[in-house]
């Protein structure tokens, strides 16, 4: 039998006898096996047994009932069993034991939607909660009263906060900040009011303006962790609501270092804001910067411990930056700011940096290699040895940061151990190697432009790496070679480009193919050795891809007919080879891949098309009669128009019907057998047809010698994927008129009325801050200040005793209520 069985049968068993004497005892070991296993996971109660246990008096039951009615909501959702049960777990409420009020409270706000009525039979007793002398219990009857989802307690709940807002203890003053949220929500969703924000605080009399006071009181508060939920509730209830700021910013700057992580972030997001519209810019000091001369370290120290204690001489140094003596209500918060960020560096915490970093390139771009944030960012896009889906997606995040800042010009100095931090591992997922290499790229000068091209290239030749990724590599190589890169780089570059030309995947020779072509296409006449040497390639067929040779061949129809300056004839030269080039090729047409076919077929077409338009510009005839290049068009069109492919098929009968040939004009049609051109050139009509094309030979000029535009490098945008943080660093871009800064540095000086509670002896609520004494279940003394939470067990603990079953079922929930309320 199962221990947690065995014990319940015990604990029935023991429960039915009576003793003769009240001071007989279970032996301890019995007592602790009852005590420790009467519920567990395996543990299930009837519906009689759960009634049975909620409407009994003693507290241990109703406790492990309460347990397996939530551990029951939890995995088997049977909400329709626990809704019928509902007003026998309400009963329990009132009970002095904070463990089954807490579970009552769960379980009421779980169906305080579903049953309303008798969820405000309940309020009663929450609001004597609110007087409780342990501070745990009153933050929690708040917390609870403001979650229960009744319109009605709206006027109940206000007049609570007004009392809460003000108590002893920073938990309970906290809680009320959440409890402010969860009231404006209730209000909005209810009474399904469109108003904005300024509307509502318009009406003095309104819920919202009320609200507004209570937060008001707490964002005064001098406890950091009032501070913080306050500054939680802001931005969820009131953002942009900087009334509540202005003379409350030096105070919110001085508790940055004191609050909580969540806390912190949303501060710093606030400040920067409020910063943007209400201080003047840092853009003219941070100008001024270079033009002043250096400050002494004395000075700086001196200027800075107007703000802080005793701060540390770089963060003097860097405050120097913004006032040499900060005299200004604005110039000395910038001040300030910028020394508590000097401190939150340290933090461990993602998104207090991403605050920052967001904090600073909007407001101190200028102090940014001061306070080494760059070296903070590239700590987070480390590897850990367990790489779980958070931590992969934080170093993208961070990754992203670091390219925006270098996208900014903020990042500059970067050491080549610094730079290995961008090279893709292994377990690196796809877009952060992505954003790796773009950072990489981003970086490239003529000192790490070795490393970083050795590194690439191994990436390339890597076929372990995602095809994917070797083409994107590839692809923001392209992008540098025309503006980046010196002469010996260039010529590294490209011979790497046609070494790879015979590398079997066609989507890395394109890319090959692009990066040349951007360099030819710039200047022919530099390149034109590339492109003689790329010529040479295409004689031997087994020496390149498809798509490389169809490449090369849309190169040198595209380029080398072209009136550009040839200063070394090597252009002259190209062309004249050309039409044997092309000879040599249609050779071997029947071996060629569809795609090298059509390239054969345009490139041809280009040729023919500058020839005549250059002897019609010349006011020259041009003779189709024993031409070599005429003879050669019309053999290619010969070939392409009984082609297996329908697509060069289609594509031939475009050319013959703007171009001149004799494959689709003759009266009787060209076989697919030999073809004389020269004595189908003796046909009146042809000759005919054939001339009136070269008289129109514009149409064909606009149609093969455009201007090409350069080509597209398809570089996806990788931020489409991280929009979340492209929206963090979105800022507002209104700005105060420079006539209202004085009247708001006034403002500012005017200050506030600093709320310190914690003085009281006495609660508000009715509750101290001592330390409540409760019964533990062992019999054990303890001081507790919190649900779960208690001190370390001192000299005096008392030792076990020998008890009866009533005094362990019965006497012992009495005992720790008395304890409780003591």
């Amino acid at each position: 039998m199962a221990d947690s069985r065995l014990a319940k049968n015990l604990g029935s068993f023991f429960e039915s006898l009576s003793f003769e004497s009240p001071k007989e005892y279970l032996p301890p070991s019995l007592s602790k096996l009852i005590n420790s296993n009467y519920y567990s996971k395996d543990t299930y109660f009837s519906q009689e047994e759960i009634r049975k246990g909620l409407n009994s008096n003693n507290d241990n039951e109703i406790y492990i009932v309460l347990k397996f009615l939530v551990r029951t909501l939890t995995t088997k959702q049977a909400y329709d069993e626990v809704n019928q049960l509902f007003p026998h777990v309400i009963k329990n409420i009132n009970s002095r034991n904070l463990k089954i009020r807490r579970l009552v409270y769960y379980i009421l706000l779980r169906f305080s939607d579903q049953q309303p009525d008798i969820s405000l039979l309940s309020i009663n007793a929450i609001q004597k909660s609110l007087s409780d002398k342990n501070p745990t219990s009153r933050a929690l009857a708040i917390r609870c009263l403001s979650g229960i989802t009744v319109p009605a307690i709206l006027p109940i709940l206000t007049l609570s906060l007004k009392k809460t807002v003000k108590d002893s203890s920073p938990l309970v003053r906290s809680a009320s900040a959440i409890a402010i949220v969860k009231c404006y929500r209730l209000d909005r969703a209810y009474n399904g009011s469109s108003e904005t924000i300024g509307e509502l605080l318009s009406d003095q009399g309104s819920l919202t303006s009320q609200l507004y006071a209570f937060l008001d009181i707490l964002l005064s508060d001098n406890d950091s962790r009032v501070v913080g939920s306050a500054i939680v509730c802001f931005r969820t209830v009131f953002p942009g609501c900087f009334d509540l700021i202005h003379g409350k910013l030096s105070h919110l700057i001085e508790k940055l270092n004191y609050l909580d992580s969540y806390s912190v972030e949303l501060l710093l997001d606030l400040l920067t804001d409020y910063a943007l519209v209400f201080l003047p810019t840092t853009e003219a000091k941070a100008t001024a910067k270079t033009d002043q001369p250096a400050v002494s370290t004395e000075s700086a120290t001196a200027n800075a411990t107007k703000s802080v204690d005793a701060p540390s001489p770089s963060a003097s140094g860097i405050s120097s930056t913004i006032s040499g003596s900060p005299s200004s209500s604005a110039s000395q918060v910038l001040h300030d700011l910028l020394l508590n960020l000097k401190f939150l560096l340290y933090s461990d915490s993602p998104n207090v940096i991403l605050a920052i970093s967001r904090c600073v390139s909007t407001l101190f771009p200028f102090a940014l290699d001061d306070l080494q944030l760059f070296p903070t960012l590239l700590k987070f896009t480390h590897s850990s040895a367990r790489s779980s889906f958070d931590q992969s997606h934080r170093k993208e995040l961070f990754l992203e940061e670091i390219d925006h800042l270098i996208s900014l010009g903020l990042v500059s100095n970067v050491t080549k151990p610094q730079l290995s931090h961008f090279v893709p591992l292994s377990e690196d997922s796809d877009l952060a190697s992505r954003l790796k290499i773009k950072i990489l790229f981003r970086l490239i000068d003529s000192d790490n432009f070795d490393y970083i091209f050795n590194e690439l290239k191994f990436i390339i030749d890597d076929s372990d790496k995602p095809i994917q990724l070797r083409r994107y590599s590839l692809q923001r190589l392209n992008g540098i070679l025309v503006s980046d890169l010196s002469a010996d780089q260039l010529s590294e570059v490209i011979t790497f480009f046609m070494a790879k030309l015979r590398t079997p995947n066609d989507d890395l020779v394109s890319e090959n193919i692009t990066g040349l072509r951007q360099l030819i296409q710039v200047d022919v006449g530099t390149y034109v050795d590339v492109l003689i040497k790329l010529a040479g390639k295409l004689v031997d067929t087994t020496l390149l891809a498809p798509v490389a040779q169809a490449s090369i061949i849309w190169l040198l129809g595209e380029f080398s007919i072209r009136g550009e300056k040839d200063t070394g004839g090597n252009i002259s030269t190209l062309r004249r080879y050309l039409p044997d080039l092309f000879r040599l090729l249609v050779g071997k047409f029947k071996e060629f891949d569809t795609l090298v076919k059509l390239e054969i077929l345009h490139a041809i077409s280009k040729l023919i098309t500058n020839d005549i338009y250059e002897a019609k510009k010349a006011d020259e005839q041009y003779i189709i009669e024993d031409n070599a290049t005429f003879k050669l068009f019309n053999y290619v069109l010969q070939l392409t128009k009984y082609d297996h492919d329908v697509d060069l098929r289609d594509r031939s009968r475009l050319v013959g019907s703007i171009l001149p040939n004799v494959v689709y004009v003759a009266n009787d049609g060209v076989k697919s057998g030999q073809m004389n051109v020269d004595e189908l050139l003796g046909d009146f009509e042809i000759r005919r047809q054939c001339e009136e094309k070269i008289e129109g030979i514009e149409f064909a000029v606009y149609m093969f010698q455009t201007d090409k535009p350069r080509p597209v490098l398809g570089i996806q945008k990788e931020s489409e994927t991280l929009k979340c943080l492209e929206e963090y660093h979105r800022v507002t871009k209104d700005r105060l008129d420079p006539a209202y800064l004085e009247y708001y540095d006034e403002v500012r000086a005017q200050g506030f009325e600093l709320k310190d509670y914690s003085k009281y002896v006495k609660s508000i609520s009715g509750g101290g801050e001592r330390p409540v004494k409760v019964l533990s279940t062992h019999g054990i003394s303890e001081d507790v200040h919190g649900v779960g939470e208690t001190l370390p067990r001192g000299s005096n603990v008392s030792k076990y005793k020998l008890q009866t079953l009533d005094d362990f079922l019965g006497d012992d929930g009495a005992a720790d209520s008395e304890g409780t309320s003591s």
